[in-house]
């Protein structure tokens, strides 16, 4: 996303997390720490996920090949705004010396002509979108990136990039669910030199059927009349007022952990093109070389934006989300904090 695009994230002025939203105990505990640590630049070395994804922190399981932590799909809305608040502390105490992070190339884009509610229900009225969108029966498949940021003792922070996985979540019929995660293939010009090779497996984890490990946030099926996804992605994520930044990475969430039916995501691009909030980006090729629709969101963090790419047929294909603030310098501004492509 560059040229018009870039000049548009530069001159953004996004809002901020809302303070009612919901924080577990457990949560204020933690960001009490975390506060206490900054006030006193004393913070112990730590590697802040990225915020809007949380970070797997759980023992081996029957089938795991790997005991390594990943970065998984989101969960619980509450520790999202945790993780959300942590790094926002974490980036005041940035100090001049951050060392730079190489990230993805932004898309490019071509301007879209019409407003942002006739193209998106021309898209959700689309004839293509009327059957099961998955490749198979009963698999997800998707790639995805993020950036991780890492906090010295002496409050440094400097990023490293996570390498790119490549994940396929198999539903068996007995209600087990099988991830299996690889290398990916780096962007260009990406460092290599400490990247597993493409393929290599990095994890194999079976979740039995009924676990509140994979997939509890979006148990609830989702609904297929587009009036009703709105309250379905606040009770799925726990957040009273979502902004569309909220429902946008609620979207993301919900096409990792469940296989949608063409009327259910039919429904998602149809809530879309109803928020006021929601902007055309233009038209882009993504990551996987699919040409789609750009919308964008601001307003959920202070500094960033969150995208969705969909097709013109109505399938949401990825989402990405841009540091656009002027708060950090081991970043460029704008730059690619995390992306995720399904495959469709």
């Amino acid at each position: 996303m560059d040229g018009d695009l870039e000049s548009e994230l530069r001159a953004a002025k996004p809002g901020t997390v809302r303070r009612h939203d919901p924080i577990s105990e457990r949560g204020l505990l933690l960001l009490e720490e975390i506060n206490r640590e900054a006030r006193t630049h004393k913070i112990s070395p730590r590697r802040l996920r990225s915020p809007w994804r949380a970070a797997a922190s759980r023992p081996p399981r029957r089938g795991s090949s790997s005991a390594r932590r990943r970065v998984l799909p989101l969960v619980s809305g509450g520790f999202v705004v945790v993780m959300v608040a942590i790094a926002a502390i974490a980036l005041n105490v940035m100090s001049p010396g951050a060392a730079m992070a190489l990230t993805p190339p932004l898309l490019e884009t071509t301007p879209v002509a019409g407003e942002p509610s006739d193209v998106m229900r021309e898209i959700g009225e689309a004839v293509g979108n009327e059957g099961d969108a998955a490749v198979d029966g009963n698999k997800i498949r998707f790639t995805s990136w993020a950036l991780n940021t890492t906090i010295g003792e002496d409050g440094t922070i400097t990023s490293s990039a996570v390498e790119p996985q490549w994940r396929e979540v198999t539903f068996a019929d007995d209600g087990s669910t099988r991830m299996v995660i690889t290398a990916g293939v780096p962007f260009d010009g990406a460092p290599t030199e400490n990247l597993p090779e493409p393929g290599t497996l990095l994890e194999d984890t079976t979740y039995e059927a009924g676990s509140e490990e994979f997939g509890l946030t979006f148990r609830e099926e989702p609904p297929t009349d587009p009036s009703a996804v709105g309250d379905y992605l606040q009770r799925a994520i726990g957040l009273e007022a979502p902004s569309l930044g909220d429902y946008f990475i609620a979207v993301g969430g919900l096409l990792s952990t469940r296989i949608l039916t063409g009327e259910q995501e039919n429904a998602l691009v149809m809530f879309l093109s109803e928020q006021n909030d929601l902007r055309i980006a233009g038209s882009t090729t993504d990551r996987l070389g699919r040409e789609g629709i750009v919308l964008r969101a601001s307003g959920r963090l202070a500094g960033y934006q969150d995208y969705l790419i969909i097709s013109r047929s109505g399938q949401i294909l990825a989402s990405e989300t841009i540091y656009a603030g002027d708060d950090r310098d081991d970043i460029p501004s704008p730059a690619v904090v995390e992306y995720t492509a399904w495959e469709r």
